[in-house]
């Protein structure tokens, strides 16, 4: 299953959220040349199909393949056969998504390049809201890590977007009834920005009540994701299936998903070795 690209917010980023422009996922249909389901992929893949004289579009829904792939795609997978929905895994929202990788990207970006492909299984569907409430049980998730595998992060002031969108969410709450219409904007274009990556992005209202309850103090560490990954690497070939799991069980835990997608397992093992 593809996701949607979109613009990077650079704090969201680093929790291990990115902003989206209003859909996380896409489900364009791929057939073989005999009519078999594939997969699902993104628009813009399924351009890259037609544009290069691989595909024919079937219908709306359909791009049949000219050519005999090389496996017989994800029909037998229950995660993958499914079009994913663009709807907040915690609570249902469709408002406000992001991008929340499981396994956070300082990490995984790190991981051997075999092991990175496929990794759409642990990017999920996440409103602002229910993003900002499981980011300090990740931020401490973090530290346990790398206290364990004894890795010291570097400190670093806390970054300002962090500290502006705060202080917006504050104002707004103590007086917005207060402000003039222009003042009260331009505070929610702060959130927005610090939360999407946009300052055109609208804000839900209870992502400003969430904005202003971030603790500061979490954005300190820079996590230094490749030490970690290296340590992991030199325990044993089996470290990183086991850290990924960690990670997805962790979030079941902490932030109790109430809507995901069928087939999505915790233990299911890293796409190749």
């Amino acid at each position: 299953q593809s996701v949607v690209s979109g613009r990077i917010s650079p704090m969201a980023s680093k929790r291990g959220f990115l902003a989206a422009a209003g859909r996380i996922y896409e489900s364009q249909r791929v057939v073989s040349a005999q009519g078999a389901f594939m997969f699902f992929c993104s628009q813009r893949k399924a351009q890259w199909y037609l544009d290069n004289g691989l595909a024919t579009r079937d219908s709306d829904t359909d791009v049949r393949l000219l050519f005999a792939p090389k496996g017989p795609g994800r029909a037998d997978d229950a995660f993958y056969a499914q079009p994913l929905q663009n709807v907040c895994v915690v609570c249902g929202s469709v408002e406000g998504l992001l991008r929340h990788h499981v396994v956070p990207r300082e990490y995984r970006d790190c991981y051997p390049v075999h092991l990175k492909s496929h990794a759409s299984h642990d990017i999920l569907a996440l409103c602002s809201v229910c993003a900002v409430a499981y980011s300090a049980a990740m931020t401490a998730h973090k530290k346990a890590i790398m206290a364990e595998l004894g890795v010291v992060p570097r400190v670093n002031h806390a970054p300002p977007e962090v500290k502006k969108a705060q202080r917006a969410a504050a104002a707004l709450l103590a007086a917005a009834d207060k402000m003039p219409a222009a003042r009260q904007q331009s505070l929610r274009e702060d959130i927005a920005e610090y939360l999407f990556g946009s300052r055109t992005a609208a804000v839900p209202p209870d992502s400003v009540r969430a904005v202003s309850e971030i603790d500061v103090r979490a954005c300190l560490a820079n996590d230094p994701g490749q030490l970690v990954v290296d340590a992991l690497l030199q325990a044993g070939p089996d470290a990183l299936d086991g850290f990924t799991r960690r990670w997805r069980l962790h979030f079941v835990e902490h932030a109790r998903p109430r809507h995901l997608p069928a087939g999505w397992d915790p233990l299911r093992p890293l796409a190749a070795k």
